[in-house]
């Protein structure tokens, strides 16, 4: 979504700037019309899978996550104020005990609660804390509640979940709960605590660091295992049939195939390792030498370099936005430090360096027939 706003406004710059679309409405709403079609195709198709969860789970939503009451329950229970301050932990064994003493829903769920937790702490970071990171939390919740035998039909699940969203929020308004500050918007990022921010801005070096320099970049070919559901199956159709699984009677590559494929495309990952932090400092160097011709230029009223810049902006914002989000991650819930997680990092930042070195090797080689 950053990419598709940036790329807009880019747009909308640029018909902005002439004249002949700009005083002419009926052109101009066609302009704004064609620009507004990625979102209005993503409004659609957003409705349309909330129609099919509808009609096939009874809840009209993209996800249970974002867009539920899972998603009040998690806000209401991250708007509790810990008196622990646990690295990693904004729901500790303490806080709960708090709410379930105001919330009889919430107390049914007390000792599978507990059983989750005492499962997915092991995956922490610090497990001998007794608790569990904020990237588990969830998980714990939704373990409980569907060990309590509530995920019978999405809809009583929901229902649950509203109930301890409601009592949380009542005691949370006539004060047996005391509030807590720094509540993000999205369920799925912790609150916000003092002393983020220059973690924040480490840890954004670090995620940056791990992209640029392809750092943990391995390519090898193995047998896909099965899920028991033909799950491997179903993707034979993104792979052109390419997956290798056992299932696979009809393989149309063989293992030695695959290992010949791969063994290529590591040598290219190897070239990426080697060339990427230098490849960053040449394309921030070029991003800086466009800006500057930009400016010259709109001093003297041209703008052949602006498209370029505005272009290199939002790639860029788009990058800087998926970094914060994972570097915020890795401070607060768990380890998202990771290929797994930054594999959209990637193409962006090599189309970032790629077409500012373009771009700026082209302005360079026009100056130099001039």
């Amino acid at each position: 979504m950053p990419f598709i706003l940036f790329f807009m406004f880019i747009s909308l710059t640029q018909i902005l700037r002439q004249k002949e679309i700009r005083t002419n409405k009926r052109k101009l709403i066609q302009k704004i019309g064609i620009i507004a079609l990625p979102v209005i195709i993503l409004t659609i198709v957003n409705h349309t899978i909330s129609f099919m969860n509808h009609k096939n789970y009874g809840m009209y939503t993209t996800n249970e996550i974002n867009d539920s009451a899972f998603t009040e329950t998690m806000k209401a229970i991250y708007s509790v104020k810990d008196e622990e301050e646990i690295e990693y932990v904004s729901v500790s064994r303490a806080k709960l005990e708090k709410i379930y003493a105001v919330s009889p829903t919430m107390n049914e769920l007390k000792e599978n609660l507990n059983q989750g937790i005492d499962l997915y702490k092991t995956a922490d970071r610090k497990p001998e804390d007794n608790e569990v990171e904020d990237g588990w939390f969830f998980w714990c919740l939704r373990y409980a509640t569907e060990s309590a035998g509530y995920y019978d039909t999405p809809q009583h699940a929901n229902e649950i979940y509203q109930k301890i969203a409601d009592e949380i929020n009542i005691a949370l308004e006539d004060g047996r709960l005391e509030k807590q500050t720094g509540i993000m918007p999205s369920a799925l990022m912790s609150p916000w605590k003092k002393g983020y921010f220059s973690k924040l801005l480490l840890t954004f070096g670090k995620a940056m660091h791990h992209v640029f320099s392809f750092q943990d970049i391995s390519v090898e070919a193995v047998e896909s295992v099965t899920d028991g559901a033909e799950g491997i199956a179903l993707f034979e159709a993104i792979t052109n049939n390419n997956a290798i699984h056992p299932e696979d009677n009809n393989a149309t590559i063989s293992k030695e195939n695959a290992n010949a494929y791969t063994k290529r495309i590591q040598t290219i990952v190897k070239v990426y390792q080697r060339l990427g932090i230098f490849l960053l400092i040449l394309g921030i160097v070029a991003v800086i030498a466009i800006l500057v011709w930009t400016i010259q230029e709109i001093l003297k009223k041209k703008y052949e370099m602006l498209q370029a810049l505005l272009l290199l902006c939002g790639i860029g914002g788009s990058l800087m936005v998926l970094l914060t989000g994972v570097s915020y991650t890795e401070i607060t819930a768990f380890a998202s430090i990771h290929v797994l997680y930054l594999v959209g990092a990637y193409p962006l930042a090599i189309l970032l360096w790629a077409i500012a070195i373009g771009v700026c090797t082209e302005k360079i080689m026009h100056k130099i027939k001039e």
